[in-house]
């Protein structure tokens, strides 16, 4: 599992950035360490499956802050840094890019995408690495 962030830059423009979970350690969870952002809170849950193909050659920026996980396809993202990534089953991005210039996605696997989102606050801050 890998999470990415699409986000702003100082220009207006985006950046990609890989999250490494194992900077958020969580002793006091459970009798075992958990690494990973934990306590999130959400809004809304959504679970889609594209039943066309999703071919999005323009820039746009995400309509909300969200967590993207992928259960099935692949989905292309790039950044106008020109970072990029592919989301494959298991993936989560955060689209935390509302207000910029946005970047390019497209659907880009041999299955159809399926995907869960989880809308969170605007006032939600994503944390430090």
């Amino acid at each position: 599992m890998t999470l990415y962030r699409i986000h702003g830059d100082e220009t207006g423009g985006t950046r990609l950035t890989e999250i490494d979970l194992s900077k958020f350690p969580n002793d006091a969870v459970v009798d075992t360490r958990v690494e990973g952002i934990l306590g999130i809170p959400a809004t809304t849950v959504s679970l889609a499956s594209m039943v066309e193909r999703q071919t999005d050659d323009e820039l746009h920026a995400a309509p909300w802050r969200q967590f993207l996980i992928m259960l099935q396809g692949e989905h292309e993202i790039i950044a106008t840094s020109g970072e990029r990534c592919t989301l494959v089953a298991g993936d989560l991005l955060f689209t935390d890019d509302v207000g910029t210039t946005g970047h390019y996605s497209r659907d880009c696997g041999e299955d159809h995408m399926v995907m869960v989102s989880v809308r969170v606050p605007d006032d939600w801050t994503f944390p430090e690495v």
